[in-house]
């Protein structure tokens, strides 16, 4: 009888789907209502966004859109920043977990008042909504900093407080010296591996966006060795061809960054006492795709503008994305820059496992590099602007060649897990 049963297809949201490569999002001050924006357009490029716990309620439009879309909602508490003198401020002073009116030190995460705070975190997090949380973890300054054991015990607490549903990920911030040095490395991991956690995003000191060949190599052979956890890994702080790397050649299993902010890791400010100086911001800019570069909106205009070819080279070509060519990425330079940066990582994941690497240096490399040479040979009249496209052509070439060797010698011994969606691991997927 059951020779004659003919089994038709399941429905797309029945059958197992397969891990992906991750991409998640930091959301800034201001940056939910573009987001909002492309959720109800149906943009679904990056699995979660990151939420900054002082920036909760204000973010509440954006919490509901995300749980519609069934996408993450990941809570960072902030704890990072608010032990550094430059990081502190009057709102973080306010959250429930803080120290008062001065950043945190060791003490309040050790003892009682630790375990206070991690609950503290744990009601905050179910209360709001959130999908994951990131356990409360402190910027490192060696391997064996007395910050790891006082984070890997409030990560235990907090996974005893949260719902089993919620999955707990430790954010591990460091030197990149100390993530080059394979002892020190090793020392890190082990200190990790019976931590009750399920992903490891890790940001790395000086290291991000338009880095250099020499610190990716070896950015690429320190995270596969955190493989051994067994936990999804994820890059944090990294974007553009940097980021790319990572996933290629398997060492990440997702990367995140927020929207023209947080594509790098730099603390020296943060460690400095702040300063009554505001600052001014340099304003959205806009990501030409080609290059990979990210131009002030006057000198994104000039370089597309410059002849009829340029047009075509550096211009936005993604009718889904700008539909009015320039005249939308100069208008909407946020969501040209989320769907572009969203594009990139959803074309490296159609990649064979095998082929990434060298598709990478093909697709990715070579192809910006060939691009920059080219913006670079342009009698730009803005001097400013002809300083960095040289400034660039010349740290793409090198890069270039460091990526050409890093395919050629290095040997993937093992894959980064890949992140399961939201949908995955609610049985939806």
């Amino acid at each position: 009888m059951s020779d004659n049963v003919v089994h038709l297809p399941r429905p797309p949201r029945v059958r197992a789907s397969r891990s992906h490569l991750g991409h998640f999002l930091r959301v800034g001050w201001n940056d939910h209502l573009q987001v909002c924006e492309l959720i109800a357009q149906g943009e679904r490029g990056y699995h979660g966004f990151v939420i900054e716990a002082q920036h909760t309620n204000r973010h509440a439009e954006l919490f509901a859109s995300a749980q519609r879309a069934e996408m993450d909602l990941i809570l960072d508490p902030k704890t990072q920043v608010s032990a550094l003198p430059g990081g502190f401020t009057e709102a973080l002073a306010e959250l429930p977990w803080s120290a008062g009116k001065r950043p945190h030190r060791l003490q309040d995460f050790l003892g009682v008042e630790g375990r206070l705070r991690v609950s503290q975190i744990a009601e905050f997090a179910v209360e709001n909504g959130f999908s994951e949380v990131m356990a409360p973890t402190h910027l490192l300054q060696s391997h064996n900093d007395r910050w790891i054991a006082a984070d890997v015990a409030n990560a235990g607490h907090l996974r005893n407080l949260l719902p089993e549903t919620i999955p707990i990920i430790y954010s591990l911030a460091l030197p990149i010296a100390l993530l080059r040095d394979k002892v020190k490395r090793a020392a890190v991991i082990s200190a990790l591996r019976d931590a009750p956690i399920d992903a490891l995003w890790i940001k790395a000191e000086n290291f991000g966006a338009n880095e250099t060949g020499a610190k990716t190599a070896d950015y690429v052979e320190a995270l596969s060795d955190f493989h051994a956890l067994d936990i999804p890994i994820v890059a944090d702080h990294v974007a553009g061809l940097t980021g790319l790397a990572l996933l290629a050649f398997g060492s990440a299993g997702a990367i995140s960054h927020g929207v023209m902010m947080n594509e790098s890791f730099r603390a020296s400010r943060l460690r400095r006492p702040r300063s009554d100086s505001k600052g001014g911001g340099s304003g959205p800019r806009v990501l030409i795709p080609s290059i990979g570069l990210l131009l002030k909106k006057e000198h994104a205009e000039a370089l597309i503008r410059h002849n009829s070819r340029t047009h075509g080279r550096f211009g936005c070509r993604d009718p889904h994305c700008c539909p009015g060519g320039l005249s939308d990425m100069i208008r909407h330079p946020v969501r040209h820059y989320l769907r572009q940066r969203a594009r990139e990582v959803e074309r490296l994941d159609t990649v064979p496992l095998t082929s990434r690497p060298s598709s990478y240096l093909e697709d990715n490399v070579r192809h910006a590099s060939d691009m920059m040479a080219k913006a670079a040979s342009l009698s730009v009249p803005n001097n400013e602007l002809a300083t960095k496209l040289h400034k660039e052509q010349v740290r793409l070439a090198n890069y270039r060649d460091a990526m050409a060797h890093l395919v050629a010698s290095y040997e993937i011994r093992s894959v980064a897990r890949e992140p399961e969606t939201r949908s995955q691991r609610e049985g939806r997927g």
